[in-house]
């Protein structure tokens, strides 16, 4: 992630946190807070077109709700599968109500090629990736 989409994704107020979901699995930890930030951009940025978006955010639930049932079947904590949950919540992706245009059109602008990323598959599908991360 450059210094400048990090500094973006701060200055957004309802971003995931994913840094607050302890699995009590480093390697698991990171798949998830890669792929929260992924789908970020993706569910942000779909949004303001509304090209794909639908697909989008129903691709997302449906790898957030497999990944839950993953990190339950690995004995993660309750809490931190809550936490998840609520972190992975297409309204805990996208920018808080309010949030200026600009603002959110800046993320986005930082991202060109959110869009063939997606199509292309360069992402982290958790559903795919906890698995492994589990194993190690």
């Amino acid at each position: 992630m450059t210094r400048i989409l990090a500094l973006l994704l701060a200055a957004l107020p309802t971003l995931a946190t994913a840094d607050t979901i302890a699995t009590g699995n480093p390697a698991a930890d990171d798949v998830i807070a890669k792929s929260l930030a992924k789908h970020e951009v993706f569910i942000t940025c779909s949004s303001l077109s509304k090209m794909n978006h639908d697909q989008i955010v129903k691709n997302w639930q449906s790898d957030a709700v497999e990944s839950a049932f993953i990190l339950s079947q690995n004995k993660v904590p309750p809490e931190a599968i809550a936490a998840f949950v609520a972190a992975a919540k297409v309204e805990a992706l996208l920018p808080a109500p309010g949030t200026p245009y600009s603002e959110v059109k800046t993320l986005c602008d930082a991202q060109p090629n959110w869009e063939d990323a997606y199509w292309t598959f360069n992402m982290t599908f958790l559903a795919l990736k906890l698995p492994g991360a589990f194993a190690q």
